[in-house]
């Protein structure tokens, strides 16, 4: 960390806050013992993990995945908890810690190969790390509308919380948007499944798609299954003629089609409108 009117002249070592001109070192962000390189294989998802793996096929993920290789790791440390229980070094297969916070960082590392730079917390309950997880998602990358509302859904249907409002109160979010997303997370699967991934899901649509439920949940299904079974065909379309793999751009490249065939067929009609008005008038004459 740099503060105001500093000027470097060398590199800042990690987690160092540095001030003045030249730069120097006033004090580390993190005590050094608290900072540990760790094995990524001895760090597992947390079970109120909220991101989908949908997360991990993403443009976002893609940069923050080349930010890391060229740092040559998370220069941003991520926070686990130790796993009550575990042995106490790594044997390759058993998980040692459970990600309090940092999972789009830890996949990275991973994937990479590379040891992950993490805060490891003792004796943090729960409720702890839930609340921490929210903060440190919401003070970064927002989570989407219908990850947010799983989240909320795990919590409450695992006892975390007793209720909605409790837990608005607990993470410091409007009751109104808790409401929201979790009428987003409680949507049939067949209704979720008819967008190209639950990360196109938005707040606004919260309304409206209740309303319908309510109103005619086996025609919101119906229509749910023909639209996700007509998004399928398309995709599969689309990647045969492309060779893209990444699924973002494949629902972006059938969005742009469905925009493009509705556009022509509001043309047709356009078309066919203007030949009906001129029969009509030759009939009136």
């Amino acid at each position: 960390i740099i503060s105001s009117r500093s000027v470097v002249v060398s590199d800042v070592p990690p987690y160092t806050v540095v001030g003045g001109n030249p730069a120097k070192a006033i004090k580390d962000r993190f005590p050094a013992e608290v900072v540990q390189a760790l094995d990524a294989g001895s760090i597992r998802r947390s079970r109120w993990a909220n991101r989908i793996e949908a997360e991990f096929d993403t443009p976002e993920f893609a940069a923050l995945k080349q930010e890391i290789a060229s740092a040559n790791g998370n220069v941003q440390p991520i926070k686990v908890r130790r796993i009550a229980g575990a042995p106490a070094v790594f044997d390759g297969q058993t998980p040692l810690y459970e990600i309090v916070y940092g999972h789009r960082r830890h996949r990275a590392c991973l994937d990479l190969g590379l040891p992950v730079q993490a805060i490891v917390a003792d004796g943090m309950d729960d409720k702890a790390l839930f609340e921490a997880m929210d903060r440190e998602n919401r003070s970064r990358k927002n989570l989407s509308a219908w990850e947010q509302g799983a989240m909320y859904k795990r919590a409450l249907d695992e006892g975390l919380y007793p209720s909605q409002r409790k837990l608005s109160e607990a993470l410091g979010v409007d009751v109104a948007l808790v409401s929201k997303s979790l009428s987003l997370a409680r949507l049939p699967e067949a209704v979720v499944a008819a967008f190209a991934s639950p990360l196109d899901i938005q707040f606004r649509w919260a309304q409206p798609l209740s309303e319908a439920l309510q109103k005619d949940p086996e025609g919101l299904i119906a229509r749910a299954r023909q639209a996700a079974d007509q998004l399928s065909d398309k995709l599969i379309e689309l990647r045969q003629r492309s060779k893209v793999s990444s699924n973002e751009q494949l629902a972006i490249m059938a969005a742009l089609n469905f925009c493009h065939e509705l556009c022509l067929e509001k043309e047709k009609n356009h078309h066919y409108s203007e030949t009906m008005d001129k029969r009509i008038k030759m009939l009136q004459r």
